[in-house]
């Protein structure tokens, strides 16, 4: 399985738009998640966690979520997918978030 996070990914992101690259990733505003996932046999389903907590599943490409809860701090988020065959992988990112 190919995967990284499109959203959010090393920038200053400002009420969903990138402004700025950065060595951290900080947004401001909601948190608009979005997981580029690739497998030869398909992608079943995703999964979005924040800090362990399951918050949203997506069936449909492109893999997406909008985290829109009040938030101050260093958070982390996953993407669990799982593909046609029962194989499943992670990906992880930690970022800051003002979201108040």
């Amino acid at each position: 399985m190919i995967q990284f996070f499109k959203k959010p990914s090393n920038y200053l992101y400002v009420f969903g738009r990138r402004l700025i690259p950065l060595k951290n990733t900080i947004v401001i505003g909601k948190a608009f998640v979005e997981a580029d996932l690739r497998d030869n046999i398909g992608i079943e389903k995703v999964e979005f966690y924040i800090d362990g907590e399951l918050k949203s599943i997506d069936n449909e490409t492109p893999y997406s979520w909008q985290w829109n809860e009040a938030a101050i701090g260093k958070h982390e988020i996953m993407a669990k997918a799982y593909d046609e065959a029962g194989n499943n992988a992670t990906i992880t990112q930690k970022f800051w978030i003002i979201n108040i």
